[in-house]
């Protein structure tokens, strides 16, 4: 298996408002917020970003995703 279909994700941004999907993979979570995976594992083991699970795969509902991003704080001016 090439690096490019381990890293390729399905075309869409989650966090448009247009995009008709419920849930999001953690792959495409962690490409949105640009983290790692193991960085959106932590967030989602400490209980920050919600999940569910479809047929044992992990999910992220995408409003649970805009959600999260909506309370990050602000960038404040120095």
């Amino acid at each position: 298996m090439s690096s490019d279909s381990i890293t390729a994700l399905p075309p869409g941004d989650p966090l448009d408002q247009d995009d008709p999907r419920l849930v999001v993979s953690v792959a495409h979570v962690a490409a949105a917020l640009t983290l790692s995976r193991q960085s959106v594992y932590r967030l989602l083991d400490k209980g920050l970003l919600d999940s569910r699970y479809i047929e044992g795969r992990r999910v992220v509902p995408v409003h649970a995703l805009r959600e999260y991003v909506q309370n990050l704080p602000s960038e404040r001016a120095s």
